[in-house]
Parts: C-alpha cells; structure tokens; sequence
C-alpha cells in the first residue's frame, strides 16, 4: 500500500533566528548563522558555512534555542525532520521541540516532542522526523540540558544543520497545498491530508444552526434566502411562488423554505414544478434536493424561460437520466422549470427542495449587498456591477455613470 501525504517545506516562506551565536574576539558574528539550518545541503556533516551554531560557553545562560518564524501568517505543520551535527548526539540529550503562536521563551506553545534527558545514553538520532499536526507561526528547538565532553561541562548549545518544516499554508489543503479549505470552517483551517475543518464548523447561516464538523456542511439546510452546500450563497428561491402541475397550492412552498427535511410528494408520468422568481434576474446555479421513487427511466430536464405557459420550446439549461444536486448555467431569465417524464408509468416525485443562486435584478456581489448602478436598463453583472442591458438613455459606460 502506497501512502500519500500533503508536504511542502514551509521553511523558505519564513526566517530562523537563535539564542546566541558564534563570535569573534571582536565580538562579531562568524558564522553557524540560524538561516544556514534551512537551507542545502540536507545533511549531518558539519561547518560553520552550513550548520547553525549558538554560542559555547563554560558558564553563563542555563538554555538554548533555535527558533523559525513562518512569515506567511498561520501554517498547519505536519511534520518536522531534523538533522543535527553529527557526532554530538549527546549535545540533544532532553532537546524539546514545539510549534507555537508566539516567539515566547521558553516556549508556551503545543510540545510536539520531549526527549528524555540521559546523562550517559543512549542519545537521540542525529536525524529523525518528529510528528506535529499542529496550527502554529513558530517552530522553536528548546535545550536547557547541558553535556559533559570529556573534561569539559558545556551549557546547551544547540547545532542544527538541516530543518525541514512539513505542512500547508493556513487555509489550504492537498497534496501540493493547491486546495482551498471550505469557507465554513472556523477560521478556514483545514486538515492538510482531507480538508476536514480543524476547529468546527461556522453554523451561523445553517438551518437550526446544525453542520458537520469534518465537512462544515449545513446538513438540514439553509436559513431564509441562503442556500450551497455552506449557505453562502444568496436563494432566489425564498422569495419566488412555486406551482406543480399535479397537486394544488397547499403545502407547495415546503420545497422553497430552506429545509431539507421537508417535502413536497406528488404523482404522475410527466412531472413539471415552476418557479417564478417575479422578475428577470440573472441565476448561476440551481440546487436540487428531489427524489423520483420509480425503476424506469427518467428523463431530467430544467428550462429557462421568461413566460409562465410556453416553456418546452424555451432554452434548455440541463436534459439527461441522471440529475446532479448542482448545476451551474448562465441565464437570465424569470422562470425556472423542472421537468420529469417517464413514459407509460406513473411514479412518485419527492421534491425537499429547490434552490437558486443569483441576485435579484436591483443587487449584485456575493451575498447580493451591494446595489446596481441606478441607470442601468435591467439587471447588473453579479460580480462586477456592470450594467448588462446598458443604460437608461442620457447615460453610458459600464456603470451608466457617464
């Protein structure tokens, strides 16, 4: 079995700073720089062009540290590896590991790592990658053991040639980190392996206030003139009537109200249910939440059309068996229709609900907040305003402001 895993090396979106370093008899900084840690080569071997170094002293500071700030704001860090000088295991003996929000020190943050301090060995792997899984800005290498060298009694000291840092981008997942995580999730973190939310899901738009967790779907619906999967996008629907050609008005609107669970049922072998959205708008996507209880062939088809009893010659948005639960088009129009035939057979039609997304003719954006320019004949482009129809006359430009 092959695993696949999310990893991209954060480390040359950020910098790395330390505790102390090398220095001359000038008191200049010579080498064994923080940054030399991430960056090639990838490898155990040690100089001071190519490792990170801080200060050795006999006396003086009880800790050290090595510290990389990731300069993009918030990552999700799965995984550090880490490769030490080689030859001086015994200096890592008791090192800590964290990921954390701050640069405090000693660090605050989530330990991700704890080595058991050994004053004879056996001492950690000189290379080895540590499991984090963790939100965080910062990952800090803390030591506050020193090592007995033959003779000498050092104070920590930390040496690390080579860190990579493992993990995406806040409010990205995937293989590459190239997938954004859903808007629902709280703070739009996301596991970087799934996608799943991290912290929950945001339910202020969901139907009795209900999502799943893991995939921040509102999963009873949608409150009043929301509708997608995480009822962010504005219902034309809400606010439209609602006829079926077999069953009178009452309970009609059932498939209008936000609700997944409640149903409109009605029978026959050729099955339409009109929306009318009361005036020319343009609609984007059309969610369907329905049921055909039948082991025939249905035909599927949704017209678009701007009269109310002359639709089958009208433009046809989808035809097929098979009905999907969100269909994207690009029309303009007042009328939204739904056909189901199944020749020579009766069967039922459970219709839960059917969503539209657009703006109504006065509003664009993505909730519909903003308001058209107020010269445009007709309705505007969703998402830039742009008068579509043009200009009332004694006006021009995009936005009829001319």
């Amino acid at each position: 079995m092959i695993l696949c895993f999310p990893k991209e090396n954060l480390t040359p979106f950020g910098f790395a700073t330390q505790s102390s370093s090398l220095t001359n008899m000038t008191n200049d900084t010579v080498d064994g720089k923080p940054d030399n840690a991430i960056n090639p080569p990838i490898s155990n071997q040690f100089s001071l062009d190519n490792c990170s170094s801080t200060g050795r002293a006999l006396n003086g500071t009880n800790e050290a540290w090595w510290m990389f700030k990731y300069s993009l704001g918030t990552a999700y860090i799965t995984d550090i590896t880490i490769y030490y000088r080689e030859n001086y295991a015994i200096r890592m003996s008791g090192f800590k590991l964290y990921v954390t929000n701050t640069s405090t020190i000693p660090p605050d943050g989530y330990l991700c790592y704890e080595d058991h301090y050994s004053h004879g060995g056996p001492y950690p792997n000189i290379t080895q990658t540590i499991p984090c899984n963790q939100l965080g800005k910062y990952v800090i290498y803390y030591d506050r053991f020193g090592s007995e060298e033959g003779f000498l009694i050092y104070e920590p000291i930390v040496e690390l040639c080579y860190v990579a840092i493992d993990g995406c981008q806040n409010h990205f997942w995937g293989r590459n980190c190239e997938i954004g995580c859903v808007v629902n999730c709280i703070e739009q973190h996301c596991f970087p392996d799934n996608g799943s939310c991290i912290l929950g899901c945001n339910d202020e738009n969901c139907l009795n206030s209900i999502c799943d967790n893991d995939t921040a779907v509102c999963t009873e619906g949608c409150k009043i003139r929301r509708t997608g999967r995480f009822c962010n996008k504005y219902n034309l629907a809400f606010d439209s009537s609602i006829l079926f050609n077999s069953i009178g008005t009452e309970n009609v609107s059932l498939a209008i109200d936000g609700n997944l669970s409640s149903c409109v049922t009605t029978r026959g072998s050729e099955i339409w249910v009109q929306l009318d959205l009361k005036e020319v708008t343009i609609v984007t996507e059309i969610y369907l939440t329905l049921t055909v209880n039948t082991t025939q062939k249905v035909n599927h088809t949704i017209y678009a059309t701007n009269y109310s009893t002359i639709w089958e010659t009208e433009a046809i948005l989808y035809r097929n068996e098979s009905l999907p639960t969100m269909i994207k088009v690009d029309v303009i129009c007042r009328y939204i229709i739904y056909a189901s035939t199944i020749l020579d057979h009766f069967s039922d039609l459970e219709v839960c609900e059917i969503e539209i997304v657009g703006c109504p003719p006065t509003n664009y954006g993505p909730l519909c907040s903003q308001m058209c320019p107020v010269n445009c004949k007709g309705p505007c482009e969703l998402e830039t305003g742009n008068c579509t129809f043009g200009c009332v006359k004694g006006w021009i430009g995009n936005k009829c402001e001319l």
